[in-house]
């Protein structure tokens, strides 16, 4: 966003037109000189206020998305327009009394928005390689596959890599191969590129660092430009201890469940590493680990009681078995309770179950229990 300066050649300005644009005469008297003799030889210095005037709202809105954006990835916080007054009002001073300092503002904000949008697009790649969101979570286990594969060693699983590494051609013969001798259980083309789809994803992990440090550079550039951030970002750490408050210890008449729970221990430690990576100073009187510890043992507590909950309204009856299995699934395929690995967790869970097995008053569910334990390669005893 670059603007013209009276030294540089422009296009004549009709005054009068521009004085009847609303609000903008009072934009002019906001400048030290009074807004300057509107004659005819000011005309060039009038035409570049005019059109700081023109782009001064946008820019403010830019800058509140950017600010709105940065806090919500750093605290889970949503801040409104009212909130980020005082940043508008800083900025409206720089427009008028430095607008070169405004141009460089301006120039980070879209230097920091193109590397962002580097970042998304060198993950998209990484998904077209790996078949996993790199947003979303991890690829190692691909990658480690492919690693293998390069290598010529025996891989076991994972038979998604042999289509993620084929050509539509390639796709076409192995179909027209399924079946017979020549392809069964043969992976017939990934290992010949293997490790270039290695190097392809190692490249697009390094433009991701690189893209993130310049988005990172920007940003601190941006934040050191305004007075009103260690505010508004103090403001929003605070609010984040305050939702976090909530979650763990809801309003009367509100109960948490235990996904609830998981939520704040998750955000509990996403404040925490936040606290450290950030330096968000209201974050860092967050009690981390103790927390976190103390949501853990009301996590197991909840857990219980909501297993034995669905046990004692599980009808009995027709398909009891099936009807039963299905009322805990939700709790089955729970992957991540607290901290807790996922053995970690399914050794919760099942303690939870043979619990709910050996105070339920229903001799039939408890041998439907007993079934469910033993299915899932559990032992009967606890």
């Amino acid at each position: 966003m670059r603007f013209r300066t009276k030294a540089e050649t422009a296009p004549k300005l009709d005054l009068d037109k521009a004085l009847n644009t609303a609000g903008f005469p009072e934009f002019l008297t906001q400048y030290k000189d009074g807004g300057l003799e509107p004659t005819e030889e000011n005309g060039p210095e009038i035409q570049t206020r005019f059109e700081l005037f023109l782009v001064k709202d946008k820019a403010a809105k830019k800058l509140k998305d950017f600010y709105k954006n940065e806090v919500f990835r750093e605290t889970k916080v949503k801040l409104s327009d009212q909130d980020l007054a005082v940043l508008e009002a800083e900025l409206s001073d720089k427009i008028i009394n430095d607008r070169e300092r405004f141009q460089e503002i301006m120039e980070r904000l879209e230097a920091s928005e193109s590397s962002r949008k580097d970042v998304t697009e060198a993950e998209t790649k990484i998904k077209q390689l790996t078949g996993r969101d790199p947003a979303k979570g991890g690829y190692g286990d691909i990658k480690e596959a492919l690693q293998a594969m390069s290598s010529r060693k025996r891989i076991k699983g994972l038979p998604i890599l042999g289509r993620l590494l084929e050509t539509e051609e390639e796709a076409a013969t192995r179909e027209k191969l399924a079946g017979t001798r020549a392809g069964k259980g043969k992976n017939m083309f990934a290992r010949g590129r293997a490790k270039n789809v290695l190097e392809d994803i190692g490249t697009e992990e390094t433009n991701i660092q690189e893209f993130r440090q310049e988005a990172q550079s920007e940003r601190d550039g941006i934040f050191d430009e305004f007075q009103a951030t260690k505010m508004i970002f103090d403001e929003a750490s605070k609010r984040a201890l305050a939702k976090l408050d909530e979650m763990i210890n809801p309003p009367e008449g509100k109960e948490t469940s235990t996904t609830g729970y998981q939520e704040a221990h998750e955000y509990a430690e996403f404040l925490e590493n936040m606290s450290t990576e950030e330096g968000l100073e209201a974050l860092m009187k967050l009690p981390g680990d103790r927390l976190r510890k103390d949501i853990e043992r009301v996590l197991e507590i909840k857990l219980a009681q909501e297993i034995e909950k669905t046990v004692e309204t599980a009808p009995l009856g027709s398909n009891a078995l099936t009807k039963l299995e299905k009322s805990l699934d939700k709790f089955l395929k729970r992957e991540r309770l607290g901290s807790k690995s996922q053995d970690e967790t399914r050794e919760m869970i099942f303690t939870a179950l043979r619990q709910a097995r050996d105070v339920t008053l229903d001799p039939a569910k408890r041998l439907l229990l007993q079934r469910i334990i033993v299915k899932n390669g559990q032992t009967a005893a606890a």
